[in-house]
């Protein structure tokens, strides 16, 4: 009972079916076996050619999703931004006084710690300015978003078509049954077997590199999405990022890096936008060219098909 229990397994039954199809498969015409391999490949191929189309179309959902993101501009005139930014603002102020009495009571005790002939004029200084950080804020971030804005609107109009035609992937959606290389398979001629293969490797780099495009644009749209989103938190917090330099510092009452912190992040996010517009655009511009090997005068072989 065990014996036969064991012999109804899965990888048992796999077996046999291999070893029943394998012999068969030995036992055919060598043209039999030619146009089975061409059939299996053919089949996988139009299988690879499917998947890449249907990625294809994704690519181009997801470029018409990244326009408006990458054209986003109202960073500082967002509800919730001009809400938190109050309150924040608000209570920084309140911070403002609390120092001051602190700074007043060291003063009178003679701590060393206080020298209200710093302290207190740089704190004076930064209570104005805390209350037009949002408006400096901005200032800043418009300065990059006109850089940005520039290569955007650029690239609206033509930049699904511009990615199909610098990726080929237009000829990838339109691949026929009617193709030379498709009708070639399954002759005796020989050359079936090598069209075959040549299909199924077509499909299967067709579908890595749409993969790959795929990819690159999700994490750009993810890099942009969070540029806004960190530069609203960004531009919230700033009243609190400012009090923090104007009591730090050497001399300062607090020791903290919390402004140098939010300076280093403001400005990455603030710079990137611009940096990948512009990247974007170039290999737009340069790809709408035409072959950018040829033009870049690389060794580029005459055959079409290598």
């Amino acid at each position: 009972s065990s014996r036969t229990k064991s012999l109804t397994t899965k990888p048992v039954r796999v077996g046999i079916f291999v070893l029943i199809s394998s012999f068969l498969f030995r036992a055919a015409p060598a043209h039999a076996q030619s146009l089975v391999i061409e059939t299996i490949l053919q089949t996988f191929a139009e299988f690879a050619f499917s998947i890449a189309a249907t990625i294809t179309k994704l690519i181009v959902l997801l470029i018409d999703v990244m326009m408006p993101i990458m054209m986003y501009n109202n960073f500082v005139g967002n509800p919730v931004v001009k809400a938190g930014w109050a309150i924040v603002r608000d209570t920084v102020n309140m911070f403002f006084v609390v120092i001051l009495i602190i700074i007043a009571f060291g003063t009178i005790f003679g701590a060393e710690r206080f020298k209200w002939q710093q302290q207190v004029p740089r704190l004076l200084t930064m209570a104005i300015v805390v209350n037009f950080s949002k408006t400096l804020s901005g200032i800043m971030i418009d300065f990059g978003q006109v850089i940005m804005l520039t290569f955007a609107n650029a690239l609206r109009e033509i930049a699904a078509g511009n990615f199909i035609q610098l990726l080929g992937l237009n000829q990838i959606y339109q691949v026929s049954q009617v193709s030379t290389m498709i009708t070639s398979i399954g002759k005796e001629d020989g050359e079936g077997a090598s069209q075959a293969f040549d299909f199924f490797a077509s499909g299967i780099a067709s579908v890595l590199l749409t993969l790959w495009v795929l990819a690159t644009l999700v994490i750009m749209v993810a890099i942009l999405l969070f540029r806004i989103v960190m530069l609203w938190v960004l531009v919230v917090i700033a009243p609190l990022a400012w009090f923090m330099k104007a009591a730090g510092g050497k001399d300062g009452i607090i020791q903290s890096d919390a402004y140098a912190e939010w300076w280093k992040e403001f400005k990455c996010l603030v710079g990137i936008g611009p940096v990948l517009a512009f990247f974007l655009w170039l290999t737009l511009a340069v790809a709408g060219a035409g072959n950018i090997a040829a033009i870049s005068e690389f060794n580029v072989s005459a055959d079409s098909n290598n």
